[in-house]
C-alpha cells in the first residue's frame, strides 16, 4: 500500500506548475472549456493556440507559484504538496494551515496531520479546533484549508 501511495503523491507533488492570465482582463469572453479538461493533450491543445493568440499570458513570476515552491521555511514545497496528497490518499483529507505576514498576506502554510484537527467548523461555529506542536485552539475557517474526499 505504500508504494501506491507514494506514486500517486510523487506525481501529484512533481508538475511544473504554471500560471497564466488573460491578456485583456476587463473584456469577458467564453473561457475554452478545453482548459478546464481532465484530458492532458486537449488542454495543453488549448493553452498552446490560447498564449499563440495572445488570448493568455504566462506568469513566472505569480506569488501563487512561490508558495507552491516555498511554503514553509524549513520544508521545500514539493515535500508539502506530497505530505498532503499522502493524508488524501490513506485518511481521505488534508488541513493546510495558513501562514499569514503581519499584514495578513498568506505567506505559506503548516500541514496538519487530519488526527490533530479536533473539530471542524460548523454554521454555529467557524472554526476549526488545532492541536499542533505547541498550538491548541480555534484556528477561524478562512485559515485552514480543507482538502477531501466527499
Amino acid at each position: 500500500m505504500r508504494t501506491v501511495v507514494d506514486t500517486v503523491a510523487e506525481a501529484v507533488a512533481t508538475p511544473r506548475w504554471r500560471v497564466y492570465k488573460r491578456a485583456r482582463p476587463g473584456v469577458l469572453g467564453v473561457l475554452d472549456q478545453r482548459l478546464k479538461s481532465a484530458n492532458p493533450a486537449l488542454r495543453t491543445k488549448a493553452l498552446k493556440e490560447a498564449t499563440a493568440s495572445g488570448e493568455l499570458v504566462e506568469r513566472p513570476d505569480h506569488e501563487l507559484l512561490r508558495l507552491l515552491e516555498a511554503s514553509h521555511p524549513r520544508y521545500p514545497g514539493r515535500a508539502f504538496r506530497k505530505l498532503s496528497q499522502v493524508h488524501v490518499d490513506l485518511v481521505g483529507e488534508a488541513f493546510l494551515w495558513l501562514r499569514r505576514d503581519d499584514t495578513g498576506r498568506v505567506v505559506g502554510w503548516e500541514v496538519v496531520p487530519p488526527h490533530r484537527v479536533m473539530m471542524t467548523p460548523t454554521p454555529e461555529s467557524p472554526v476549526f479546533f488545532l492541536s499542533h506542536n505547541t498550538f491548541v485552539g480555534a484556528v477561524p475557517e478562512a485559515d485552514v484549508l480543507w482538502f477531501k474526499h466527499l
